[in-house]
Formats: C-alpha cells, structure tokens, sequence
C-alpha cells in the first residue's frame, strides 16, 4: 500500500506499482516449480507407476493407504474409459455406412442437449460446490482489490 501512494503523484508511477509484484509472482512460480510434483493421472497415463504413487503420497502424508486407493482408483478409471472407447470404435466401425450416420448423429444430438440420462455438469455437482465458492472468491477478490492496496 505505501508503494502504491508514493508512486500516486509521480508521472509513471503506476509502473513500479506493478513491477513490485513481479518479486513474488516469480518467488511463486519458481517455488511451485521445485516443490510440486505432476499429476498422479497424468504419470499414470505415461506408464510411471511409481512416481505416480509418489505423487500421491506428497498429497496425502502419512496415509499410504489413501494414496494406494487413488492410484488404484485412477488405474481402474483409465482401463475402463480405454476398453470404453475401443468398443465405441469398434460398433462405429462395424456400422454398415448408413448405420454409421445414425449413430454419429444420435450420439451428437445426446451430448448437445444433455439427453435425459446425462448427469449434472461437475461444476454443479455438490461435491465440487467448495472448490467453485473458493475459486469464484479468489477471482472477485482479485478483482475488487486493487494490486496497489497489497503492495
């Protein structure tokens, strides 16, 4: 704040404002950088297995047990969206050319007007209500909170 109202009167001042907040953005980016791991889903995907669970044992200290069931977890996710998506393949490709149509067709017309079936968009599950209110906080805060006032 004493950054911000000294710079008020001088022509550019707003400059040094904002370069104040270059030292800790980049103390932010280097140290999530070094200390953070990448996603156990994604390692998973890459076929490192152990680095995975490594990853999420970071999240969850102590409990080796809960970071065996996310690796289980994400494991049983992926077999089942691959075996998923070749047997979706395979009927595609199986359809005689104007079965192929209709079921391209059918199965656009089902994701563009959510179908009676689908489930609710994950930004609106209950489950995730937390992580959104946390979210849309930090960005209104952002927002009405002018970078001078921190600095």
């Amino acid at each position: 704040m004493a950054l911000g109202w000294a710079n008020s009167t001088t022509p550019g001042g707003w400059k040094w404002t904002y370069a104040a907040a270059v030292l800790p953005a980049a103390a932010m980016f280097f140290g999530i950088w070094l200390t953070l791991s990448s996603p156990p889903r994604w390692l998973l995907s890459r076929g490192l297995k152990q680095e995975a669970w490594t990853s999420a044992a970071f999240v969850y200290v102590h409990r080796e047990e809960a970071a065996d069931a996310i690796i289980a977890d994400l494991t049983a996710s992926a077999e089942a969206t691959e075996k998923a998506a070749t047997t979706r393949v395979a009927a595609v490709e199986a359809a005689q050319p104007s079965d192929r149509d209709v079921v391209k067709g059918a199965a656009a017309g089902l994701a563009g007007r959510g179908g009676s079936s689908a489930a609710k968009p994950p930004l609106f599950v209950a489950a995730n209500r937390r992580a959104l209110v946390a979210g849309l906080g930090v960005v209104t805060l952002q927002q009405v909170c002018p970078l001078g006032f921190w600095v």
